[in-house]
């Protein structure tokens, strides 16, 4: 917790009781709320800046505050979605608000909540210009709930333009994997080029061109295995198909991960290693 918001909680306890009773009180579900750790209530904007007298800072605070003592280990959906309204607004008040971030990133995106996740990190990354870790868990989010390779290589450089050394070597190479998963593969193949021409990091210009190399033998077993399905009338079943009526060999992978063929008989990079049996 930030020591901005600990100074706050102290000041804002008088104003929060107010909120409470001006919002809450009155209703048997803030009753609920308060009883059982959950969150009913999310005035509108223009009201928490009248409780909190103008003070947007403390009006972030005070609403991530609330989201925080949330108690219940396994919170229902209406709790999460004030939640998620709640951090919404607190981002709104003060997107550069950490605790917020954070928050939002460990638990709604993991909730029903990754939308919210989403504005909450994407207001952080323009109000904390210098913090690698909005863009970071963004353009994770983007990739592992929305299936946004694109975008995700996308705001993975960001978070490495605000680091050096070896973190920013580590964060360009996950840019690249995930850019070699984006659905136009000739668009992720420019993606890698113009890395691999931009940075002076020799070793990271290698593995780049590597990534972009594996691209390249992609794009060459769908071209074939589509020539292929021209000419047969049907798709293949095996990259082994393709020689030597399309191919007079199978394009070599340079990371060793190797092709695979879909059930739609579409050629696809094979994304990890099997899993070595115990002998």
């Amino acid at each position: 917790m930030s020591s901005r918001l600990a100074i706050t909680i102290g000041l804002g306890v008088a104003c929060l009781g107010g909120y409470i009773a001006y919002g809450l009180h009155w209703s048997p579900r803030a009753e609920q709320e308060r009883d059982e750790g959950t969150l009913r209530v999310a005035l509108p904007v223009p009201v928490q800046l009248v409780m909190t007298g103008g003070d947007r800072y403390l009006a972030a605070n005070l609403n991530v505050f609330r989201a925080i003592m949330v108690t219940t280990k396994n919170p229902d959906p209406e709790t999460v979605a004030v939640q998620a309204q709640l951090q919404q607004q607190a981002s709104w008040f003060n997107p550069a608000h950490e605790d917020n971030y954070y928050l939002a990133a460990a638990t709604l995106a993991w909730q029903g909540e990754a939308q919210a996740a989403q504005i909450v990190l994407h207001n952080a990354t323009g109000g904390r210009p210098a913090d690698m870790y909005p863009p970071f868990f963004y353009g994770f989010n983007q990739q592992y709930f929305f299936g946004d390779y694109a975008g995700a290589a996308t705001s993975i450089r960001t978070a490495a333009e605000r680091v050096e050394g070896n973190n920013k070597l580590a964060l360009q190479a996950m840019a690249a994997r995930w850019a070699e998963n984006m659905d136009n593969p000739k668009q992720a193949l420019n993606i890698l080029h113009a890395m691999a021409s931009q940075t002076a990091h020799a070793g990271l210009r290698g593995y780049l061109q590597s990534r972009a190399a594996r691209v390249e033998g992609l794009l060459a077993l769908r071209a074939a295995a589509e020539s292929y399905r021209k000419r047969k009338g049907q798709p293949i079943h095996s990259l082994n198909d393709l020689v030597p009526s399309e191919l007079a060999e199978l394009p070599a992978d340079p990371t060793n991960l190797g092709y695979a063929v879909n059930l739609q008989g579409v050629p696809i990079l094979v994304t990890r290693r099997p899993a070595q049996t115990q002998p």
